[in-house]
């Protein structure tokens, strides 16, 4: 961590030299009218009406049961029984569920399987709150670019996609909720000179460790934006966020299992491709390989981090030369798509995070939607041909076709073709608002 500091140092103070700092100029205020208040309210009732029938239903991996009982731990001991044996889970998420866990029997609920329909809805209850934020969101972004409809098309369209309700309602699974604190670090660039930013991707953090995946983008848009001092600040403010939420833990006896829970993200699934359709699915199809099988001397976990280095490298650059709003949401959704189609271990629901950032990346560029539809549709079929309890004639159908092979390469050539775009594209226009 010492080595890496000093290169990120070293590096600030050269890029400086080439990239000199250019502030964000002053974001236009919109006047919300009652259009707008009523499509944000009607876009929020849509997300509502699409995942409330299955807040209580069961989800068809099992997820749901591991946190349930996560919660009795954390009831009968407290944040010295938040990671009893050995789990996965970051300190926010562990907050989350220790303040939610007294709801469980006060509605009558339970800890322990069989789980009744009420448990399973509070543990969703975040993720869905984080899906109307996300909604809220979008649409502001897209509205401080154009007009209602724009905004109503671009938050909409995030509402109703099959991977974001059935992540949040169906499923259980925290991906909403780990994408709106990534959303917003990059959406808030241009304010407060970074700062909230990186507050936003320390949560991230604190709820999974895949956020990761934006630190090459925060540290080239804040150098360019602010200099070597806004990188520092925004560090700190980071390292401060990160610190104050893991002393509870360590403090608790649990600074082990939390180490684990970070650092063993990597290696806790030693296989070339954990159900993703991506570009290991291709080299291995369905086959239990280990990531550590070597070709040409690395293994494949190396290529998997090589390749993914890369994609960081041209999007990073692509920031730097142009750190303007457009630019580095297109540079998060390449970096997220990378992130699933690139590494090894990579489960089946992980193209999901590029969903949000090619929809703000299109609040200013239509033409994005492109991608992000390519996306949305290969990432419901990934989901729905890895996981059998979800719709188990599709499920049949979709291994039993060419479709995983389909959605790998079209995957690979989505990514190809917005690293091909940061690469030559033109430069970018501000947001701006557009009556």
């Amino acid at each position: 961590l010492l080595a890496l500091g000093g290169a990120a140092a070293l590096g600030a103070l050269a890029i400086e030299q080439v990239w000199p700092p250019a502030p964000p100029a002053p974001a236009p205020a919109v006047a919300y009218t009652r259009r707008d208040w009523l499509a944000l309210g009607g876009l929020l009732a849509l997300a509502l009406a699409l995942c409330l029938p299955w807040l209580g239903a069961p989800d068809p991996v099992g997820d749901l049961e591991l946190s349930a009982r996560r919660m009795g731990f954390l009831m009968r001991g407290g944040i010295a029984e938040s990671l009893t044996f050995g789990a996965d889970y970051m300190p926010l998420r562990l907050l989350i569920l220790r303040l939610l866990a007294p709801l469980v029997p006060l509605l009558g609920g339970a800890y322990y399987e069989p789980l009744p329909a009420v448990t399973r809805a509070i543990i969703k209850l975040p993720s869905l709150a984080a899906l109307l934020l996300t909604v809220a969101l979008l649409f502001r972004q897209a509205r401080a670019h154009g007009g209602t409809g724009r905004a109503a098309l671009i938050a909409g369209l995030y509402a109703v996609a099959p991977p974001v309700w059935m992540n949040a309602a169906w499923w259980g699974q925290v991906d909403v909720l780990l994408s709106l604190p990534m959303l917003a670090a990059v959406a808030l660039l241009d304010r407060w000179r970074g700062r909230a930013s990186w507050l936003c991707w320390a949560l991230a953090l604190l709820i999974k460790p895949q956020a990761i995946i934006l630190a090459p983008l925060l540290y080239g848009v804040t150098l360019r934006r602010y200099g070597p001092r806004g990188l520092v600040e925004g560090g700190l403010i980071a390292l401060a966020a990160l610190a104050a939420a893991c002393a509870p833990f360590a403090l608790s006896g649990e600074g082990p299992g939390l180490y684990q829970a970070a650092v063993g993200s990597v290696g806790r699934f030693p296989q070339a491709t954990n159900r993703a359709f991506n570009l290991w699915w291709l080299v291995v199809d369905d086959d239990p390989v280990s990531d550590l099988t070597e070709w040409a001397g690395l293994s494949y976990r190396a290529i998997g981090f090589l390749l993914v280095g890369g994609a960081a490298l041209v999007a990073t650059l692509a920031a730097l030369r142009r750190p303007e709003g457009p630019t580095r949401a297109l540079a998060a959704a390449a970096l997220a798509l990378a992130f699933f189609a690139l590494p090894t271990q990579i489960h089946e629901r992980y193209a999901f995070f590029a969903l949000p950032f090619l929809l703000l990346a299109a609040a200013s560029n239509l033409r994005m939607l492109i991608p992000y539809a390519l996306v949305a549709a290969t990432s419901t079929i990934n989901i729905l041909g890895a996981i059998r309890g979800f719709a188990p004639d599709l499920h049949r159908a979709i291994r039993a076709s060419a479709l995983p092979e389909v959605v790998a390469w079209t995957s690979l050539a989505t990514l190809a073709g917005l690293l091909l775009y940061l690469l030559l594209a033109p430069r970018a226009t501000p947001w701006t608002t557009r009556d």
